[in-house]
């Protein structure tokens, strides 16, 4: 995996989306302190496919940075290193693509299509499968001292991706060796709510996850001390349409 993901930066092809978001990464580290920002202060996060690709790009290059390391090159893989972030954060991904094809199917949504877009290779773009295949076996131990922080997200009512996605994906972290990773199931949450009706009513738990992630103990108190908005909207609409949603 590693091997691949190291041809694909080289052959430059801007289709893989994995490998646009490594390079999104990188031009953030690189121009970040241009506008003010911090390298010491980027925290790396995805929410439903975007987790799932900003985990796939996190194991992938932990992966390719383990090698070389192992083999001595002086080189950096591709001028930024997953150590370096400050966490990274996954809200509500679908880590493991073939397992999740049955679960397409029972909602009367076609699996093929994930066939499709992974070019027929389910396992090799599903992030907890990878912690499986033989390039991590032999140099996982070292990629997994690379990983940062990462912390798990899933609502239980979640529809599009059940939540035992991120159950699992967590287990087969601590299995592989991952010593930070923390699963964060919540109760009554959808697919969505963290990034529809959560901030539509004034409750972003993705903010209330990210501040301790980047500054530590006592970044509760930020948000004790903000101002309490009222709700976009009535927050009976707002429940309602979770309810509807067919996410």
């Amino acid at each position: 995996m590693g091997n691949a993901y190291q041809q694909r930066l080289s052959q430059q092809m801007p289709s893989d989306k994995v490998e646009d978001v490594s390079r999104g990464l990188r031009w953030v580290f690189q121009n970040i302190e241009r506008y003010g920002g911090d390298t010491s202060q980027m925290l790396l996060m995805g929410q439903s496919a975007g987790a799932h690709l900003a985990s796939m790009l996190l194991l992938e290059h932990a992966l390719l940075e383990a090698k070389h390391l192992t083999k001595g090159s002086k080189e950096e893989a591709d001028n930024w290193s997953v150590k370096d972030l400050k966490g990274f954060l996954g809200i509500s991904g679908p880590y493991h693509l073939q397992k999740l094809g049955p679960h397409l199917a029972s909602r009367g949504l076609y699996p093929g299509i994930m066939t499709h877009m992974t070019g027929g290779d389910l396992l090799g773009c599903s992030p907890e499968a990878l912690l499986q295949q033989d390039d991590w076996k032999a140099f996982g131990a070292r990629a997994a001292d690379l990983l940062p922080p990462i912390h798990l997200f899933h609502g239980d009512r979640d529809k599009a991706v059940p939540v035992w996605s991120s159950v699992h994906f967590a287990g087969a972290l601590k299995d592989a060796g991952a010593k930070q990773a923390v699963l964060d199931v919540r109760k009554g949450m959808t697919h969505t709510y963290p990034v529809v009706e959560g901030p539509m009513k004034r409750h972003d738990p993705q903010v209330e996850i990210i501040l301790p992630m980047l500054f530590g103990p006592g970044a509760e108190k930020r948000l004790e001390t903000t101002p309490t908005l009222p709700p976009m909207a009535n927050p009976r609409i707002i429940d309602a349409a979770g309810v509807v949603s067919p996410f």
